[in-house]
Parts: structure tokens; C-alpha cells; sequence
């Protein structure tokens, strides 16, 4: 999950565009002539990148999260995910000049504080019958496509299923923690599977990373 409603990359084209942009510029690299279409994904990935930076900081307990893509939910439906913090998430003012401010607040917390923070675990359905995009609907294809495209929640409110609480003295070793990676596809059933462009290029990009990281160390 992510502190914002969207990812910045709008799809995969979007995707392969970027990365291969930014390859280009890298020194030693061949400049690359990127298609005007390719030019136009790339700006506006880059803008709403920029845009989603300028969040204010605040320490992890008190930040709300998003899937930002979508996942099924059983055979017939399709929703986001949120994490919402609980409204009384202790926590400590961030030491700007600090780097790993974040960090060291989120550290602090489960080590000293007595009360864990919690967080309710929401879903939101996908409804493209209520939702809407620039004054219309759009049939549910256009809303699992784009991962820049915020599902409104005024048109499809979250529901909360769970909540979950951090443990005390939960921070993993450095050696534990080398060891943990993500894998949301290979860990889905069919009734719980990404779904959209960016998660079908997410598996084979994850277990290209995870494979170096893991060779790496």
C-alpha cells in the first residue's frame, strides 16, 4: 500500500515509456527518441509523481494508506483496498533533518509507546454504474485499466472489514527482513487476483527485483 489514492503510472505503456526515458538519460546511455504518444505518458507520469511529493510528512501510524490497484474480490466483483488510521495513533513530532526520521519515529513507537497504533482495514467496490469520469460514466474496464484514475468515494464509499494493531517490539532484524519480499500474485487465488495493466506487469517485474535483491545479498 501507498500514502496516495493512485499510482502516478497510468498503465503499462506508461510504464515501459518511463523506464525506458529514464534509462536513456543514464550516463554512458544512447539518448533515447521516444514517440510523441510515449513523450505525453512520460510528462504526465512525471507531473503526477511530483504532485503526490508534496504530501505533507507525517509519521507511519498516522498516515492512511491505498491499494491504488485493484484486486478481485470472489468471482463477480472487483475493489481497492485502504488502511485508515485510528484517530488517537500515538506518535512524536518527525526530526526534519533526520533522513530516516520516518523511520526512527515508527521505531520508537512499538518500542516505547504503551498503546499500539491500529488501522481499519476498508474495502471499496468498484461500481461503474455510480462512478464517474470527467461528468460520465465509464464501463468497469476503464476503472481497472487506469491506475491514475481515483475511484471517487463519495460515489463508492470504503466499507471496513478488519482492523489491524502493530505489535510492541516488533521491528525485524536486519537479517529477517533481507529475507521478506512481496509477491501479490503468486500469493492470490483466482478470487482474490490482481487485476489491470500495471498488475500484470507487476509479477514478472517483482520476481525480476526480488531475484536480484536476493543475489545481491
Amino acid at each position: 500500500m501507498q500514502n496516495a489514492t493512485t499510482l502516478p503510472i497510468n498503465d503499462s505503456r506508461a510504464f515501459v515509456a518511463t523506464i525506458t526515458v529514464a534509462d536513456g538519460v543514464e550516463p554512458g546511455r544512447r539518448p533515447v527518441v521516444a514517440a510523441l504518444q510515449d513523450k505525453l505518458r512520460v510528462v504526465r507520469t512525471l507531473v503526477l509523481a511530483e504532485m503526490q511529493s508534496r504530501q505533507k510528512i507525517r509519521p507511519y501510524q498516522q498516515l492512511r494508506f491505498w491499494s491504488t490497484v485493484p484486486f478481485r474480490h470472489g468471482p463477480n466483483d472487483v475493489v481497492k483496498f485502504s488502511a485508515i488510521p485510528s484517530p488517537d495513533n500515538p506518535a512524536r513530532l518527525l526530526q526534519k533533518s533526520n533522513p530516516k526520521g520516518l523511520q526512527d519515529e515508527l521505531t520508537r513507537h512499538i518500542n516505547e509507546d504503551g498503546k499500539m497504533s491500529s488501522f481499519d482495514l476498508a474495502v471499496q467496490f468498484l461500481d461503474p454504474g455510480k462512478m464517474k469520469y470527467r461528468g460520465g460514466t465509464r464501463d468497469a474496464d476503464f476503472w481497472i485499466e487506469n491506475a491514475s484514475v481515483e475511484w471517487n468515494e463519495t460515489e463508492s464509499p470504503f466499507h471496513t472489514v478488519a482492523r489491524l494493531t502493530l505489535l510492541p517490539n516488533s521491528r525485524l532484524s536486519p537479517a529477517v527482513s533481507d529475507e521478506i519480499y512481496f509477491d501479490v500474485t503468486g500469493n492470490s487465488d483466482p478470487d482474490s487476483t490482481p487485476v489491470g495493466s500495471i498488475n500484470r506487469a507487476r509479477c514478472p517485474a517483482e520476481t525480476a527485483s526480488r531475484k536480484a535483491r536476493m543475489h545481491a545479498g
